[in-house]
């Protein structure tokens, strides 16, 4: 059989595709910013936010895309084109207009590329899904974690000739799952083929029950939570006047917890359920959120002392949620993966993206009040919401 019941070759495959997929993403994704770095600031914020607007028009289509077509068609398909707009970068490296243009479309495959991962998980990995949901999530997050570093090294000394490499990548995932399809093609996944047709409009999610209850408070935890990662860069690079190092390494200890979380604290969180767990595991971000703002107040080195814990907590937290609540959905969704976890993914970007705008309306002599503020909400909603959903049975979703 293999590893935990799983299949060596698929797993083998997996781990490749999905480890070096989100490495190219994410490190094309720090190349644009480094090109754009030298020019207009306005061009970064503008770069994120179309990366990100082309993941929630990724997910939004993904819905109607996924049940239509194989996933064995939709992944080569995606590397191949992801190769394509990393060369164009070579090319269209001094236009900051299409380089933002690029951004958008990076975003729309690098979002449909997780959103099939986790569309079809079940069908592949049903007699481990737990543990391959925390495999695949650990892979993820290590592409966030370690692309930026790498990225940057690399730029230093070849630039956008890094291009080559990351593009190499994407077309040897691309060849990888052509052979792979080629030689696996009279083998069907479990449930392949069952409600394949099948289209559920988002309205027809959002309305669920279930979904409303377990999704209710995380709309305010995951809007609150976005911000952070915008309003610390000038809260310790310029309000606490600490050196970008401390920074860094701030950003590093998120990283790390981000990382570990999966496997190492998922289940202790899980012992409560998998949406309380969840949830707790957002109320400790809020108290993370809380310590970054209290950090303001302390002096000498337990002001670093307390970011660099707050990180940790943060990071910890962030990749508890995640593992815990797409291990929700993946039982919940049943036979239709491929039509909800898009709704999923998109309600989760649409969240993000709030974060986002919240930012604008933050001065900068209110981001400790903001910090404590939002701390305090999320702590607040991350207990509310583990005790209303405490009680909550796994069922699966009913036409």
């Amino acid at each position: 059989m293999g590893v935990f019941g799983m299949r060596y070759p698929l797993v083998i495959i997996a781990v490749v595709v999905l480890a070096l997929g989100s490495f190219a993403d994410e490190a094309m994704l720090v190349s644009f910013a480094l090109t754009l770095a030298s020019g207009d600031s306005k061009n970064l914020t503008l770069l994120y936010t179309l990366s990100m607007i082309g993941g929630v028009t990724a997910s939004r289509s993904g819905a109607f895309i996924l049940p239509k077509i194989s996933e064995k068609i939709i992944l080569p398909t995606v590397f191949f084109l992801q190769g394509l707009i990393i060369l164009a970068f070579y090319f269209f490296a001094n236009s900051a207009l299409l380089i933002l243009v690029l951004s958008f479309l990076l975003g729309y495959l690098g979002s449909l590329l997780w959103t099939v991962f986790l569309s079809v998980l079940p069908n592949y990995f049903s007699n481990n899904l737990t543990l391959a949901n925390k495999l695949t999530q650990t892979i993820k997050n290590a592409g966030f974690v370690f692309a930026p570093s790498l990225t940057g090294l690399a730029f230093g000394f070849i630039e956008k000739d890094l291009v080559f490499i990351l593009s190499a990548i994407s077309f040897f995932c691309f060849i990888l799952l052509m052979l792979n399809g080629h030689h696996s093609n009279k083998q069907q996944p479990i449930d392949e083929t069952s409600n394949n047709n099948y289209i559920i409009s988002y309205r027809q999610f959002i309305k669920n029950h279930t979904i409303q209850k377990v999704l209710l408070f995380f709309t305010i935890t995951i809007s609150l939570t976005s911000a952070l990662n915008i309003i610390i860069i000038p809260y310790i690079n310029h309000q606490l006047n600490l050196s970008p190092f401390i920074y860094g390494t701030t950003l590093s200890m998120m990283s790390l917890g981000l990382l570990i979380s999966p496997m190492l604290f998922s289940d202790f969180f899980k012992k409560i359920g998998q949406v309380s767990g969840a949830y707790l595991a957002a109320g400790l971000m809020g108290v993370g959120m809380m310590g970054f703002g209290l950090a303001s107040m302390l002096s000498n080195y337990w002001v670093i002392f307390v970011l660099f814990f707050s990180g940790l907590l943060v990071g910890v937290g962030n990749g508890v949620q995640n593992t815990l609540m797409s291990e929700f959905m993946l039982n919940f969704c049943g036979n239709y993966t491929k039509q909800l976890m898009p709704h999923y993914v998109l309600s989760l970007q649409c969240c993000v993206l709030l974060g986002f705008a919240i930012t604008f309306l933050i001065k900068s002599e209110w981001i400790i009040l903001s910090l404590l503020l939002f701390g305090f909400i999320v702590v607040a909603c991350g207990v509310l919401g583990a005790w209303i959903n405490s009680h909550i049975i796994q069922e699966k979703w009913e036409i």
